[in-house]
């Protein structure tokens, strides 16, 4: 069943980790996320490094990219936001984490989108609310870290200098915010018709955050203590050693306590009244955690965790990063699950954690390539493979062109496959025939237009039959027809088909070493 979002159109100008994370949960839920992306691509593209094969694929941004399709378009022209207005006019929401004044200067303002989308959602995150001093600063997540207070929030537990989290704790809570203020627009528009401009600031975000529980005394006017909820800042509260490892152990009302006491051997701890008494307790953490430390070293980690389970007491293991893998709860649940992807092999991705009984959260596709979907997402909004060859540079960048060619290749190829089916045969079997049948398909060569011959000028492309034989015949590795792809017969059968002519009058051009060709484009292409 399709998820709750299913019908909801989304353009994402996002990019990096905030707005992407929350576009992607919409994505999840089942909106049509369509990521527009300049051509350089989303910064998040190489964030942490470059490890695949495909260097604009990184970790990141796979990870926060999942069920949306990608557009390329160099907004600097003004003939690319003119195709993105026309997306815009039938959307449900436009999106972005943009300064206000950048993307009004492109004439892509809430005031300027109302005029064509009058029940458009314009929904944007920046790092300071835009009516306050710091409105006008660009932000990220460590900058936002510090004046929030999140990184002095480590000094007031053990005393050291501030430092930040290890995790993007701010662009993930301001995308959560996000896609919870982008729902609730949802449902007033379905109910009244009318769509609205939502600002989420960073910095607010993680403030209230953060003062939920740390407002604490400051809360009454005059205060009543201190700000800091004094056992979570608490020095000594931490995961207690074990004698292999350690455990996370929280016993919570008085009765979890006094079990507590007698199963770990100190039952004079359940009269002492600091300890014992739940309006007492909270007074005297830091020596409940002092004797607690010591308490548990005399056995192991499975141990403790028996006894707490048999006793109902809340305790969990503590595991690496690396152990997360292979624990039995994330394995029974199918956590992770190993996927292959069209440019990096055999990688490993993580579910949504949002699990609706009847409109199911699914993985659908993969992190889009850098305008991967551009050609699909333009017909979609009425414009012709010739229009969008007219668009050129002034709209769509070299290389995003050059996907799209890819694309229709693709499609084409699509078509061919089940001949080639029919056709497979060994690849040293019919190496010898790669001359023979290249020169007979030459008067298809010949009909098709320079253009299409180049699919992508920073790749090896091969321009003549004649080099396309010596090439196949000289014994190439499949990995190594991924270049041979470019040459003319492969290009001129996809151009057969895309004009319609019967698959039996290009076959001869896919049997044998050919074959083999097609399929190097399938692993390029993704198919």
């Amino acid at each position: 069943m399709p998820g709750p979002l299913e019908g909801v159109r989304v353009i994402d100008l996002t990019a990096v980790l905030l707005g992407p994370f929350a576009t992607q949960h919409l994505a999840d839920m089942g909106a049509d996320v369509i990521k527009v992306e300049p051509p350089e691509g989303d910064l998040l593209r190489v964030s942490g490094g470059s490890m695949g094969r495909d260097k604009s694929m990184g970790p990141i941004y796979m990870a926060a990219n999942r069920n949306k399709r990608s557009l390329c378009l160099d907004l600097k022209k003004p003939a690319a936001c003119a195709v993105l207005k026309d997306l815009i006019r039938t959307a449900d929401l436009f999106i972005h984490n943009s300064r206000p004044a950048a993307i009004e200067r492109l004439g892509l303002g809430y005031d300027d989108l109302k005029k064509i989308n009058s029940s458009i959602i314009y929904a944007y995150s920046l790092g300071y609310a835009r009516k306050g001093p710091y409105g006008h600063k660009p932000a990220f997540d460590d900058l936002v870290q510090g004046v929030s207070g999140a990184a002095s929030l480590q000094s007031r537990v053990d005393g050291q200098p501030p430092r930040f989290m290890p995790s993007l704790i701010a662009d993930k809570t301001t995308g959560l915010h996000l896609c919870i203020a982008v729902l609730g627009a949802l449902y007033h528009r379905k109910c009244t018709g009318e769509g609205q401009m939502i600002e989420v600031p960073m910095l607010e975000t993680l403030a209230s955050f953060w003062l939920t529980e740390h407002l604490f005394g400051a809360t009454w006017t005059p205060e009543r203590g201190a700000m800091g909820y004094d056992r979570i800042i608490n020095k000594f509260r931490h995961p207690f050693p074990t004698r292999n490892g350690y455990v996370c152990a929280l016993p919570y009302t008085d009765a979890h306590w006094l079990t507590f006491f007698e199963i770990v051997e100190r039952p004079d701890l359940a009269k002492d009244k600091r300890f014992a008494d739940r309006t007492e307790r909270p007074k005297h953490f830091s020596e409940l955690y002092q004797v607690l430390d010591s308490l548990l070293k005399h056995r192991t980690t499975e141990e403790w965790l028996e006894a707490f389970d048999k006793a109902d007491i809340p305790a969990m293991p503590v595991r690496t990063l690396e152990e997360l893998f292979d624990d039995p709860h994330l394995k029974a649940t199918g956590f992770f699950t190993e996927r292959e992807h069209p440019t990096e092999g055999p990688i490993t991705t993580f579910a949504s954690p949002l699990d609706f009984e009847k409109t199911k959260v699914e993985f659908r596709r993969h992190a889009p390539r850098i305008g991967e979907d551009g050609v699909e997402v333009l017909r979609e909004a009425g414009l012709s493979d010739a229009a969008i060859d007219r668009l050129g540079p002034d709209a769509v960048p070299d290389e995003a062109a050059a996907g799209y060619r890819r694309y229709r290749l693709s499609l084409a190829a699509r078509a061919i496959w089940p001949a080639v089916l029919r056709l497979r045969r060994s690849w040293r079997e019919h190496a010898v025939q790669a001359e023979a049948q290249l020169a007979a398909a030459a008067a298809v060569i010949a009909a098709v237009p320079d253009p299409l011959i180049m699919i992508d000028r920073h790749r090896r492309i091969v321009r003549s039959n004649a080099a396309a034989a010596e090439f196949i015949g000289a014994g190439a590795q499949p990995r190594d027809l991924a270049a041979a792809l470019r040459n003319p017969v492969l290009l001129a059968a996809a151009d057969a088909v895309l004009r319609g002519e019967p698959i039996r009058s290009v076959e001869f051009a896919l049997s044998g070493p050919v074959e083999r060709v097609l399929r190097a484009h399938f692993a390029l292409i993704g198919e």
